[in-house]
């Protein structure tokens, strides 16, 4: 699983880290879901969930590609970086991360889950 990931803040990232990835992506299937059905490029590239690893004072955004369907990308929020609006600036951080499953997937079945180690 983790090496679909590929690293975060230069380290390789662990299974838990991983896992907790993966379920947060799978929340977002419900606000993706009518976009997916009109098309897979209106994917709103605004709509993320946060994610902070353990122990990192960087949090981040995951985020969808809006210009591929198959991956999400992680974008880190710098909470000390804000533009002149106040707004905080959101800048991309290390690789860009493509998960190894079906956009928007969620697994129903219990093999399904064994594939992905989440359960």
């Amino acid at each position: 699983m983790k090496d679909a990931f590929c690293r975060i803040e230069g380290r390789e990232i662990t299974d838990h880290e991983a896992r907790a990835i993966v379920k947060a992506i799978a929340n977002l299937r419900a606000v993706f879901a009518p976009f997916v059905a009109a098309s897979p490029d209106t994917i709103p590239n605004y709509a993320s969930v946060p994610y902070r690893p353990k122990g990192s004072t960087k949090s981040y955004q995951i985020t969808p590609c809006p210009k591929r369907g198959a991956g999400f990308y992680i974008v880190a929020i710098t909470p000390h970086d804000k533009n002149h609006y106040g707004m905080p600036l959101y800048q991309p951080e290390t690789v860009t991360v493509w998960l190894d499953i079906a956009p928007l997937y969620v697994p129903t079945r219990k093999e399904d889950c064994h594939d992905l180690e989440i359960c």
